[in-house]
């Protein structure tokens, strides 16, 4: 009977059965050993939780048992006496019989036989199922574990250096020359230790990933509604410019059609009138054939009068065929333009935007035109989490040295009313900057200038780091020059 994995810790989220042969991944999460199998893809386990791939060399499933579940899943078969063990040596999901202590394995009676009769496993210690508990016989389940890189070795060796369970092999190997270590048995409380500590810090980062999460999909919920926006846009572009060229080629088709049709006319009265040429002259002076004879004059009159190039004038300047209407729908539809941009994932920048360049602080790779008064790029220099580095194009301008400054962070993405945002001064930790923002795009920066400090220069650059309030590392770096300029003047100053 399936239960739910949400609310049974010993349930496999993929079968929704109790656990059998719980193997963990290097994700930390956990799953039935054939379940496990049945996720390996290209020689790689995709985790359905988290996504992770975690890959496995041909394609043989050897993660480490849970023994932690395993211990639980004994005491909790042994209250309600409801086990059914399967057998985990092959795919038929036959209930087990016995339990091979050097594979590992539970057997059904047939894979128990073959342990019997097989060379192979002839050295196999095998016990009954019923026989098998970790209250009873812990030895069958503290099997030494061995490396992964020298299976016949165990783990043995704590390195220091790389903060991992090892074997000699591996210590004495270029991996891990020179790495501090100790026996496993020797460093068992710093081993605690060490897992306590990585624990407590992995926690403590928790409501950070919890907050960027939430972050993320207010990101998502803005880029779905900008990408129906756009999308609405393009169509209703594509329809208009459809509709546009429809109705010039109708227009065309109609003329082509008309001038072919009076062709067609002329030149079957031309044929029409081969048979009267000879017969209606003999006519002439008849009164009887007089009406027939004006008829002939008239329509010889009108063949003779018309112009033998006017259908290809009609017709010579249609849209679908003129040089001019082309090169108008290429305009409006530069193919060329749109694979550049693929290619380069960027806008093109103007040489405005170079000139903004200059006050990135030396950073060379551009990610995305200013457009305004800021210029983005990101600064791969850096060891904090920079997204983006964003620049004033114009100083700061204090009159008469005033104490409060205010400079706006422009960014080119509608991000700044998504949280709210704590600021940092780099180079003058005393300048006391705070933030509000003014726009989806804009947040705005006010900061005290010290007295004095900008009586030998004139000007002072100020370095300021953004980042949302729930997250400790920055994710916006903003430049702000200051200048002095002598005038009287009573308002604060912006950037300009």
């Amino acid at each position: 009977m399936a239960t739910n994995p949400s609310t049974n810790p010993l349930s496999c989220s993929v079968c929704l059965e109790m656990y059998t042969d719980p193997r963990v991944l290097p994700c930390l999460h956990v799953y039935c050993l054939h379940c496990i199998e049945g996720l390996v893809i290209d020689s790689n386990v995709t985790c359905p939780q988290c996504r992770a791939k975690h890959p496995v060399e041909n394609n043989q499933v050897d993660f480490p048992v849970n023994l932690l579940i395993l211990s639980s899943l004994e005491e909790s078969v042994g209250k309600s006496k409801e086990e059914k063990k399967i057998c985990g040596f092959c795919t038929e999901g036959d209930a087990a019989k016995g339990y091979c202590v050097d594979c590992q394995e539970y057997l059904c009676q047939y894979c128990w036989d073959v342990h019997k009769r097989s060379k192979m496993f002839l050295r196999h210690k095998v016990l009954p199922a019923d026989e098998v508990s970790l209250s009873k016989a812990p030895a069958i389940f503290k099997h030494p574990a061995t490396c992964i890189s020298h299976p016949e070795y165990k783990l043995e060796v704590y390195c220091k250096t790389c903060v991992s369970l090892v074997c000699c092999k591996c210590i004495l190997g270029s991996g891990h020359k020179g790495h501090e270590n100790a026996l496993v048995e020797e460093a068992k409380e710093e081993v605690k230790e060490k897992i306590q500590s990585l624990s407590e810090a992995a926690l403590s980062n928790e409501p950070y990933f919890e907050f960027c999460i939430k972050l993320m999909k207010k990101i998502e919920e803005i880029a779905h509604s900008k990408q129906e926006e756009l999308r609405s846009k393009v169509t209703t572009f594509i329809e208009v410019l459809t509709l546009w060229v429809e109705e010039a080629f109708t227009e065309d088709n109609e003329r082509i059609l008309a001038a072919s049709n009076d062709l067609q006319m002329v030149f079957s009265q031309i044929k029409s009138s081969r048979s009267f040429n000879t017969k209606i002259q003999e006519k002439v002076g008849n009164e009887q054939y007089l009406l027939l004879i004006n008829q002939v004059l008239r329509c010889l009159v009108k063949i003779n009068e018309t112009s033998k190039t006017s259908f290809l004038e009609s017709v010579w300047n249609i849209n679908s065929i003129d040089k001019h209407f082309k090169e108008k729908v290429d305009s409006i539809v530069d193919l060329n333009l749109i694979k550049e941009t693929e290619e380069d994932k960027i806008f093109p920048v103007s040489d405005e935007d170079e000139e903004d360049e200059i006050f990135s602080g030396g950073s060379e790779d551009k990610l995305f035109s200013g457009g305004g008064i800021f210029s983005e790029s990101i600064d791969k220099k850096e060891k904090a989490d920079i997204v983006f580095m964003l620049s004033t194009a114009k100083p700061v301008i204090i009159i008469n040295q005033k104490k409060s400054i205010k400079a706006q962070a422009v960014f080119d993405h509608p991000f700044a009313e998504l949280t709210e945002w704590s600021c940092a001064s780099v180079y003058y930790p005393d300048c006391l900057p705070s933030t509000e923002v003014v726009d989806s795009n804009t947040v705005e920066v006010k900061f005290d200038v010290a007295a004095g400090l900008l009586d030998l220069t004139g000007e002072a650059t100020f370095l300021f780091h953004l980042s949302p309030k729930n997250i400790p590392s920055f994710i916006v770096e903003f430049k702000v020059t200051v200048l002095v300029m002598e005038e009287e003047s009573d308002d604060e100053q912006f950037l300009i």
